[in-house]
């Protein structure tokens, strides 16, 4: 059977503004380049846009993974606990405020996730679904249910080579952001995504 995947989907705006940051939401389209790459010293992740300048990292050598700005300022962390099927991100480096929730939902047609935030915009708690193909190759970001036909507000995509299917190389992410959506909130879901994509290499190998 095909996979369903969101390569060549096309994200949209947003019904109204996802604010979860202060100062990351524009009012432009944006892209971003994950570069994950396992032998490099300094860093676990780090975002490039298209002019080529580094805006965001998760450091290496943290007890817990930490995002941080292009001046080291920390945005959000992330913290797994045993026996908890969520994954909890924070703001800053400790674990007072949260940032999103990362919860698995039941599903028989593809890997889906919710990721539950609060909309400074709105001044509510909010929910996007994350739906995912089943090799973890590419992802779309709903505002509401895709079979709705909500606005994927955001999606994410693995540049695939020959060295995709092998563990410990280096993989790259294109991000692809709405005007109007949070790019923090993004970030931090891309981040998960690209940690589980890695988990899911040995699975591609038994597939094939």
């Amino acid at each position: 059977m095909k996979l369903k995947t969101y390569n060549s989907e096309i994200v949209s705006q947003p019904k109204n503004e996802i604010s979860v940051l202060e100062g990351f939401t524009f009012k432009q389209y944006m892209n971003l380049l994950l570069i994950d790459n396992p032998e490099t010293n300094d860093c676990d992740f780090k975002f490039v846009g298209s002019d080529g300048i580094e805006y965001f990292k998760c450091n290496k050598g943290d007890s817990y993974r930490v995002v941080y700005d292009n001046n080291n300022k920390p945005l959000f962390n992330f913290r797994e606990k045993l026996f908890s099927s969520k994954t909890k991100i924070y703001k800053g480096k400790d674990d007072k405020d949260i940032l999103a929730t990362i919860t698995p939902k039941n599903s028989t047609v593809a890997i889906k996730f919710s990721v539950e935030f609060y909309n400074q915009a709105t001044e509510k708690n909010e929910v996007l679904d994350m739906n995912c193909d089943g090799f973890f190759g590419s992802c779309g970001i709903f505002q509401g249910k895709e079979k709705e036909g909500s606005p994927m507000v955001a999606k994410i995509v693995e540049l695939m080579d020959a060295n995709s299917f092998l563990i410990d190389t280096e993989s790259r992410y294109s991000i692809e952001m709405a005007s109007d959506v949070d790019n923090a909130l993004i970030i931090a879901i891309a981040v998960f995504f690209a940690k589980t994509n890695i988990g899911s290499r040995d699975k591609r190998n038994h597939y094939c």
